[in-house]
């Protein structure tokens, strides 16, 4: 079940920002946590790798690894959360939609993360694949 809700968030948020790059790009920008060319090439591959894992997981292969990468991802987004919220606020965190009127409660974020979090690090340490049932004649 966590591997199929979490598999399922991470393709829902990759889809606005595979449809609208450069303003994903622009979001990560008015984090100020890294350089404007590395923000670009973020806005350009991260949606994928999300909708990667997410379909990985969803699917039912590589669980373990998926969820690692995606517990080091949710990692990134807390503390980038955490720094904007610190240093004037979150306009838009870019998690799910990209518009600019979709002000986020920085507390929800938080919250919203660290159970990702903990679905996440439960599945890359505790999941274990599930037996074969095979058929005797």
């Amino acid at each position: 079940m966590a591997r199929c809700v979490l598999g399922s968030v991470f393709i829902l948020a990759s889809i606005d920002k595979i449809q609208y790059p450069r303003d994903f790009a622009r979001i990560i920008m008015a984090y100020n946590v890294l350089p404007n060319k590395f923000a670009i090439f973020i806005a350009f591959t991260l949606p994928w790798i999300e909708l990667c894992l997410g379909v990985f997981l969803i699917i039912g292969i590589y669980i373990r690894e998926s969820a690692t990468i995606l517990s080091f991802l949710l990692i990134g987004f807390l503390i980038s959360i955490a720094y904007k919220a610190l240093n004037g606020g979150i306009q838009s965190c870019g998690c799910f939609s990209l518009k600019e009127s979709n002000r986020e409660n920085v507390i929800i974020l938080i919250i919203r993360d660290v159970i990702f979090l903990v679905c996440g690090l439960s599945l890359a340490f505790f999941y274990k694949k599930q037996p074969k049932i095979r058929k005797t004649i």
